[in-house]
């Protein structure tokens, strides 16, 4: 398998960064704010799940990038970001997703855009106090936030760990114990 090109992996940050993230959650805000039929056309579930495909691509990228083969490519200010906004992108993404498809709310079928952000972050946390509830048609997005959900918080848990164990050392001290 032929390893990816450190000039091609340089453009990725500023492309996650600069055009992918704001799209999404440009997207996400104006399908939750807007109560327009044309504007929830743009957060159809095949848009979303392109979403949730791209988000985690850079998800995908970070972990890799953190990786001990991939560590010294860039500085980790810029990996840290990068998970902080596709974490907001994702929550965004998915609150305008169950806005889209509705949600049970005190056995009521609901579009509010705030019962929708509610909804997204107890199960981004996977908290689920089960007061709103997935329709029917929201239940696959549910259980795709809540895996994602589970594998950024630990990923973010071993990130800080990390973080925090690396300071005060630098790249010089690894190398002469690792040869």
């Amino acid at each position: 398998m032929r390893a990816i090109s450190p000039k091609l992996l340089n453009y990725l940050d500023p492309l996650a960064l600069y055009v992918i993230q704001p799209l999404i959650a440009g997207l996400s805000i104006v399908s939750l704010l807007v109560d327009d039929a044309e504007a929830h056309i743009l957060i159809r579930p095949a848009v979303s799940w392109i979403c949730v495909l791209l988000l985690q691509l850079i998800f995908a990228e970070d972990i890799w990038s953190f990786s001990s083969r991939h560590g010294r490519r860039g500085p980790l200010s810029m990996v840290w970001i990068k998970l902080l906004g596709a974490g907001i992108c994702g929550v965004l993404m998915f609150a305008a997703a169950y806005r889209s498809a509705g949600l049970m709310d005190e056995g009521v079928l609901t579009h509010d855009p705030a019962a929708a952000l509610y909804f997204s972050i107890t199960a981004w946390s996977t908290v689920g106090y089960g007061d709103v509830v997935p329709s029917v048609s929201a239940r696959p997005f549910a259980a795709a936030q809540a895996l994602i959900g589970v594998l950024y918080d630990s990923a973010f848990i071993g990130l800080v760990l990390y973080a925090s164990t690396r300071k005060g050392k630098s790249d010089d001290d690894d190398e002469q114990h690792n040869p």
